[in-house]
Parts: structure tokens; C-alpha cells; sequence
């Protein structure tokens, strides 16, 4: 088994985040948590079966190198991959709440989304009811001592968990704040605060390498997200420090409207889906500085023409539909693809030797509150500040990171494309099959001499990650 379980009470499902199979010599079982937020890979071709946390480890065992065509489409667009896709054909993410069963060759594999019916109740009613059941979250994940941390920002998510365990208890050992990458502000001196408020230790942990961050992050995250390089400094830093450590996975969407907005929700409730793929698609490329003209140039002709937008448009389309009837369709959509295939890559991969990482929101009464809440609670994305404060009155007034605009810093992007470029130069094989290289070197060596091409920077990363992929799929 990995990951971690908590038992449930009376006719309560078992909790937690965990991954577990068994093998008889006749029978593979294989089991997970209702989430599915511990990743878990598996192929299958004809008589063979292979299942792991690790994509690479797959690759290594034999597994079919073909892309994914439609799931590679979506990814390269949004960055992250939806339903069960991984970059890799033949290889599948398991489903929440999935029983896999193959005996003597044949495959059965059940799950799926934890849908919940709309409540009717008023916000101050909500409120107070999500005020208790956080409080019976943590009670039911406590810690037997202090011998854990809590990765602390600026934001809501950690502050609430770090309040109650005070509230409590049973403060953390220490809380930990990691230096994010520019051009992202930096939200170290917010968490100081806070945590000093509360009279609990604070560490601040200085970034290293962009580029090495990024490179390891892809092979850890299975090639299965664009995020997360900056807590790979984090990972090394706790390892070994802690047993345990408190995350606050999915609390954003859940209860604070991350990625809901008017535009996005009345294409839901229209039922205009394909332009929401296509808004979805607009919006997340624009954060990378990575728009169709640009992931044109980055590909092969060959793979370009393999990983096309309609095909993109597509396959996004029929993983929207799903979520229609949802209370809150753009939340559920979010919850079930960006953070269960990609945000849980943090807790559950970069972070998977470092100690139990415990997840309070994905608590299964509170889940289950949160997700049938209507989109009307979260639109001014408010409601997660408003529980704070009347969970806490006492800390109401220390404020949030604020979004910052973001600072390019030339010498960072100079150094990230330094080393790039030597990666490339002396990587062996030189060449694959996904990356135009004769377009990718040429703009590395550009970007090292000036500082007049900012615009390119912003899409490194995934031009990194595209060429490790190539790389992966060529063996």
C-alpha cells in the first residue's frame, strides 16, 4: 500500500489518500482512494500487466512508447491531462475509486467521479457548516506528536489548516515556506507573520536551479504536468526532517472559486462546450506565453500535425460534458482534471518520500458539503475568506498575499536558457523526433546573448518538458 488510509466510522467509507494491489499468482487486485489522487499508472497488452507510481518505471518494464494523441493535445494546450490520459497510448492513470481486476489475462477495471445533488442553504448557513466540518477534518487526521510541518503561503488554504491545528493543539513542528521562481512573488514574509502570530517556527527555503528543478520534476510527475518545479527544493529539504506533513489540496477550488469566473460558467450552463474548450485552451496557453503559432514552431511538422488544435478541441469537450449537471460544473471539471491528475502530483510525487502527507479538504464529508455547493457561493471568491474569519476572528485581519504583477528578471531566464541549451548540446541522443531543435537552439543561444526577447521565456519550460518527453517516447 502507499499513501495513507483513515477508517472509517460506522457506514463512513474508508478516507485518506492511498494506492494498494495484491497478487496471488492467479489474481491482480488493485485498489485506491476515492479521489484517486494517489497516482497510480498501469499498461496492459495482451497477456502482460504492469502497474506502478511511475510512469518511467513503467517505460522501463517494457510499456508501448506511442503517444496519445488526444490526450498530448489537451496537455500541450492547458497543461495537464484529463479523465485517465497520460502522454503514453497504451499506459492509463487509474480511475477515483477504482477496482482493477485481471485474472488470467482479462481486465476489469471499475470507478469513477464522485458526483453530489445541489444543497439549498443560505451562505451564513454554509458557512457555519463548513466552519465544523474543517474542524472534524483535522480532529480526524491529528497527529500522535508534533514531529510534522505544514507547507505554509500566502493564501487560504494552508492559513486555515495552520489556525485549527493551533486551535487545536497540536501546532506543527515547524511551518516551511518555499521561494517561488520569478517572476511569481514571493510570499515567504506573509507566511512569517502568520506563523509568528501563532508563536510556531518558520523556514524559509532558498531556491536552486530552475532548470534541474524542471528536469526532475518531469520525470517525477510521470510527464503528467507543467507545475511543481519549485517545490522540488522543498521535497529536499523536508526529506528526512518530518514523518509527516499537512497539505491543502483542494481547498482553492473547492471553496475559494480558483478558475471560476462568469464567462467560463455561462458557457457551462449554455452548454456552448466547445467554446469553453476553446476559452480554456486560450487562457492557460496565455500563461505560458504559449499560443498556437508558438507550440507550431516548438514541434515537428510530424508531431504538430499529430497533436492538432480541432483534435485538442475535441477530446476536452467530451471530459467538459461530464460535468454539466454539476452544482458547480467549472469546479468540478477543475477538481476532477487539473487537480487530481496535476496538483496531486505535489503531495503525492515530488512529495511521496518525504513523510504522509495528510489532505484535510479531500476530508469525505467535507468533500462532499464543498461539492454540492452552486457556483453562486464561490463567484465573487470570497466565501473562503469569509469561513476563515469567522472560524478565527482573533487572526481576520492579518492579510493575503496579494496578486502581484509579474516582474520578468532577465538574469534568471539568461541562466535557465544557459543551461538548457548545454542540456541539449550534450544530451545523448542528440536527436528525437518531437522538438524542432533547429529551432529550439538557435533562440536558446538568442535568449543567452539579450535581454530583448522576453516573449520567449515564458514557454521554456514546456519546451524542456517537450524534448525530455521525445526523449521518453523515442527509448
Amino acid at each position: 500500500m502507499l499513501g495513507h488510509k483513515i477508517n472509517g466510522d460506522g457506514n463512513k467509507p474508508v478516507d485518506g489518500i492511498f494506492a494498494e494491489w495484491s497478487w496471488d499468482g492467479h489474481t491482480l487486485r488493485v485498489r485506491n482512494d476515492r479521489y484517486g489522487f494517489y497516482p497510480l499508472f498501469y499498461f496492459c497488452v495482451g497477456q502482460e500487466i504492469c502497474i506502478s507510481a511511475s510512469i518511467p518505471a513503467l517505460l522501463e518494464q517494457g510499456a508501448p512508447r506511442e503517444i496519445n494523441r488526444p490526450g498530448l493535445a489537451v496537455f500541450a494546450r492547458i497543461g495537464f491531462f484529463v479523465g485517465e490520459d497520460t502522454a503514453f497510448e497504451h499506459i492509463h492513470a487509474l480511475p477515483p475509486g477504482a477496482t482493477l481486476e485481471w485474472v488470467d489475462g482479462v481486465l476489469r477495471v471499475t470507478g469513477g467521479y464522485l458526483f453530489q445533488k445541489a444543497q439549498d442553504l443560505s451562505r451564513d448557513e454554509a458557512i457555519d457548516r463548513y466552519v465544523s466540518l474543517f474542524k472534524q477534518s483535522i480532529r480526524r487526521r491529528a497527529p500522535l506528536c508534533n514531529d510534522f510541518a505544514l507547507t505554509l503561503s500566502g493564501g487560504r488554504d494552508s492559513r486555515h489548516i495552520l489556525l485549527e491545528l493551533c486551535e487545536l493543539g497540536c501546532p506543527p513542528k515547524f511551518c516551511v515556506t518555499v521561494e517561488n521562481f520569478p517572476p511569481y512573488p514571493d510570499e515567504s514574509a506573509t507566511a512569517s507573520f502568520l506563523a509568528a502570530t501563532v508563536n510556531v517556527k518558520h523556514v524559509v527555503v532558498k531556491q536552486r536551479s530552475r532548470f534541474a528543478s524542471e528536469v526532475a520534476k518531469n520525470h517525477v510527475t510521470s510527464f503528467c504536468s507543467d507545475e511543481h518545479a519549485w517545490m522540488v527544493a522543498l521535497a529536499s529539504y523536508l526529506k528526512g526532517k518530518v514523518h509527516c506533513l499537512y497539505d491543502g489540496i483542494g481547498g482553492d477550488v473547492l471553496s475559494a472559486g480558483l478558475f471560476l469566473n462568469r464567462e467560463r460558467l455561462d458557457l457551462f450552463e449554455s452548454g456552448r462546450l466547445e467554446d469553453l474548450a476553446g476559452v480554456l485552451m486560450r487562457d492557460f496557453g496565455s500563461m505560458n506565453n504559449l499560443n498556437e503559432a508558438v507550440l507550431e514552431l516548438f514541434l515537428t511538422r510530424d508531431s504538430y500535425a499529430k497533436l492538432k488544435p480541432d483534435l485538442a478541441t475535441e477530446h476536452l469537450t467530451t471530459e467538459l460534458k461530464k460535468h454539466v449537471d454539476q452544482p458547480n460544473p467549472v469546479s468540478s471539471f477543475f477538481f476532477w482534471n487539473r487537480t487530481r491528475r496535476e496538483i496531486a502530483l505535489s503531495p503525492y510525487g515530488v512529495f511521496a518520500s518525504t513523510g504522509t502527507a495528510l489532505s484535510p479538504y479531500l476530508d469525505c464529508d467535507l468533500f462532499d458539503f464543498l461539492s454540492s455547493l452552486r457556483s453562486s457561493f464561490f463567484l465573487d471568491h470570497t466565501f473562503h475568506t469569509d469561513t476563515i474569519a469567522r472560524g478565527y476572528p482573533k487572526f481576520a485581519e492579518i492579510p493575503y498575499e496579494k496578486d502581484q504583477a509579474a516582474k520578468t528578471v532577465s538574469s534568471h531566464n539568461r541562466i535557465f536558457c544557459g543551461e538548457f541549451l548545454y542540456y541539449l548540446l550534450t544530451c545523448i541522443p542528440k536527436r528525437q523526433h518531437l522538438v524542432r531543435l533547429d529551432y529550439l537552439v538557435p533562440r536558446l543561444a538568442y535568449c543567452l546573448a539579450t535581454s530583448e526577447y522576453k516573449p520567449y521565456w515564458p514557454s521554456l519550460p514546456i519546451g524542456l518538458y517537450l524534448y525530455q518527453l521525445g526523449l521518453a517516447i523515442q527509448g
